[in-house]
């Protein structure tokens, strides 16, 4: 299906621009929409070849109808180049870079999460999600909330959370890649998820 051709336009244009296009403006996923056309920046695939950022393009029109199928994108000129020393057919290095780093401090998320909740798990925390709501500073919690890093340092000693691993949550929920935010309500969706 013409949804299908859209979900995997998404895909290579993550893999042309390292940029995800399955996002809203806050940069989460968007639920219901497989890719937020409205949000792509067209002009990171001017990195990519000739090729590839047009059939990306194709992949991800607005209308249905008017994306390739499945067989003519299986048949574009990128996937099959004329000779094996053309360099249209690569990615771009620095997209590629970017989908590892990515992956990489995903990693970290879990493994500092793991740690978070086998330390609340053995300290003074009966109640994680009621904790991490009063942490995140609200009556609910919103996944986007963020507080200071050294609030978020002190609440985490409170609750019984080793200083080595309150010193992670810091680095690996850096909200704003600064080392000042902490993405205090991220760290709770994921724990409670766990």
């Amino acid at each position: 299906p013409r949804r299908d051709i859209l979900s995997c336009g998404c895909l290579l244009y993550r893999l042309l621009t390292g940029r995800t296009a399955a996002h809203n403006g806050a940069g989460h996923s968007s639920g219901g929409s497989v890719c937020a056309m409205t949000d792509l920046d067209w002009g990171l695939l001017a990195y990519a070849s000739a090729g590839a950022g047009a059939l990306c393009m194709q992949m991800l029109a607005q209308e249905p109808l008017s994306r390739p199928t499945a067989t003519v994108c299986l048949r574009h000129p990128w996937l099959h180049p004329r000779d094996d020393n053309s360099h249209d057919h690569l990615l771009p290095t620095e997209g590629l870079n970017l989908i590892v780093e990515a992956q990489l401090q995903e990693d970290f998320r879990q493994s500092v999460t793991r740690d978070v909740v086998a330390e609340l798990n053995t300290g003074p925390c009966s109640c994680p999600t009621s904790t991490f709501v009063s942490l995140a500073g609200g009556e609910s919690l919103v996944v986007d909330a963020a507080i200071s890093a050294e609030q978020a340092n002190a609440q985490l000693l409170l609750l019984g959370v080793s200083p080595q691993t309150a010193d992670k949550v810091a680095e690996a929920f850096d909200a704003d890649g600064t080392g000042r935010m902490v993405e205090l309500g991220r760290l709770a969706a994921a724990c409670m998820e766990l």
